[in-house]
């Protein structure tokens, strides 16, 4: 169980970084208008839909790796 949480919680970090990466790598990095330039390049401001995805499923991830980590320690203590 312990890999269990220790994989959930790479991959949830990964996702979570990834979305504001792709936001920064698909916008004009030397503007410095509305939301310094984040957002999607052609609307400003603005989050695609897959890069909010990728926030949302890697805060689940995270929070999944948090409930496998305590059911790992609660199964460790009980034997």
């Amino acid at each position: 169980m312990k890999y269990v949480a220790a994989s959930l919680a790479v991959a949830g970090v990964v996702m979570f970084v990834a979305g504001p990466f792709w936001a920064v790598l698909a916008s004009d990095v030397g503007r410095t208008e509305e939301n310094f330039g984040l957002g999607d390049g052609t609307v400003h401001g603005e989050w695609l839909p897959g890069q909010v995805f990728l926030m949302v499923a890697g805060t689940i991830l995270c929070l999944a790796a948090v409930v496998a980590a305590y059911m790992s320690r609660r199964s460790d203590t009980d034997d």
